[in-house]
């Protein structure tokens, strides 16, 4: 079975359970579960761009430890994802994974040119972006695994998509012994080597490539929002997680492990990359130049900005693990097939936030689509130009735009409750 079979497989066996179980509650034989009295203060979706994917995942309870009372953190931990999938196909010494691809960047075996610079090479599952779908999916396979871990507060890829993993007030354990102070966000990255070097075989100048624009400004909002929250998070790049304020954390045992490759954090170095060997480019990163994008974001309203209302259901299926699996799929047959599955998974997903849409949000997003439905109107008229010699029960034009969505100014009803009739 592939790795994205196998996501929505998991996906589907969750939903599954979830239903057995409504089962027994509609059954009265068992009780349902009730709301908890402990505000879950999961981050909304306000402030980030529009044109990048922001989900929810449930982490698995066994990667957090929830605590009654809210917690009052001073530092934001960055942890790098994706090294050891791009050190696998870069140091392999199979013949499939050595061969170059020099086609579109659509994922697959073997290496391609780094975009950027073609004296460099990088894994081909990477694409023209950098971006990894496979590497998301496995550390967010991690997140929810009952015996994977650990968990993150936040997944942030390449491409500048978000996934909030957990509470702000949950512990994880990514941060070993600073659960009660930090907050946790993975930071996908990505590795390149020379093209020499590897025709050479000479795997001992690796190289973590620079963040990308997009997805330190999703970052940059990230910190903005919590700081609004947290005021005693310093605005201040630190070397070691052990200190408030914010920090680019590899752990001891992964720069023990990468050492022999040359692999070192020059992200968030706070200058230091300058004085090493190497043709990149991390000013970014850099303290003023990132603290810097911060300050950009502007303010928040922490009354409405910041956390997801406390009235809508916390996510628990597995929506943005389907989601990005489909994502690594690159056959039309295999697509189609899996889509089919992910439909089920996030309906309930789908069905519980408009569950929690107010009126007037709903209202104002049907105001958004007015043009459409002009559209829809004039296609109606010519309908009625066509049909006009016949009679006028005939000539009625078909009603378009119904649906529980929609607002009956005539009867002063949305059309999701019944209409009143006289007995």
């Amino acid at each position: 079975m592939s790795v994205a079979s196998d996501a929505l497989s998991r996906a589907l066996t969750q939903l599954s359970n979830d239903r057995r179980r409504t089962v027994a509650h509609y059954g009265n034989v068992t009780g349902r579960e009730g709301s908890s009295l402990i505000p879950r203060r999961l981050l909304s979706d306000t402030g980030f761009f529009t044109d990048t994917q922001f989900s929810y995942i449930a982490a698995a309870a066994s990667n957090l430890t929830i605590l009654a009372d809210p917690r009052k953190p001073d530092r934001i931990v960055f942890r790098p994802y994706g090294i050891r999938e791009d050190l696998q196909r870069l140091l392999s010494t199979e013949g499939q994974d050595r061969v170059e691809r020099t086609d579109a960047l659509l994922g697959g075996t073997g290496i391609t040119h780094y975009p950027a610079s073609t004296d460099f090479v990088m894994s081909a599952d990477l694409d023209a972006g950098t971006v990894g779908l496979q590497k998301t999916l496995n550390v967010a396979r991690q997140v929810t695994d009952q015996r994977g871990g650990p968990a993150y507060h936040a997944i942030i890829n390449r491409r500048g998509d978000i996934i909030i993993c957990a509470s702000i007030d949950d512990e994880t354990s990514a941060t070993p012994d600073l659960g009660e102070v930090s907050i946790d966000v993975a930071l996908e990255t990505a590795v390149v080597m020379s093209r020499d070097d590897h025709f050479d075989q000479r795997n001992t100048n690796l190289i973590e490539i620079p963040f990308v624009d997009v997805q330190l400004t999703t970052l940059a909002v990230f910190i903005a929002k919590l700081r609004t929250a947290y005021p005693s998070i310093p605005a201040t790049i630190v070397k070691e997680a052990s200190s408030a304020g914010l920090s680019y954390l590899w752990t001891q045992e992964e720069q023990q492990r990468y050492v022999n490759f040359g692999l070192r954090p020059l992200n968030f170095s706070s200058g230091s990359w300058r004085n090493q060997d190497h043709h990149f480019d991390y000013t970014a990163t850099d303290d003023i130049q990132f603290l810097g994008r911060i300050v950009n974001q502007g303010a928040f309203d922490l009354a409405t900005e910041v956390f997801r209302s406390d009235q809508q259901a916390p996510p628990t299926s597995a929506r943005e693990i389907a989601r990005t699996a489909i994502g690594t799929v690159d056959t039309a047959g295999a697509q189609s097939v899996y889509l089919g599955a992910y439909a089920s998974v996030a309906a309930q997903d789908r069905n519980t936030d408009l569950q929690s849409m107010t009126r007037r949000q709903i209202f104002v997003q049907r105001a958004g689509v007015a043009h459409h439905d002009a559209d829809s109107a004039s296609e109606q008229a010519g309908a009625v130009t066509e049909g006009a010699e016949a009679t006028d029960e005939d000539s009625n034009t078909p009603v378009v735009s119904t649906g529980p969505h929609v607002y009956d100014f005539a009867e002063g009803l949305w059309q999701d409750q019944p209409t009143p009739r006289a007995y």
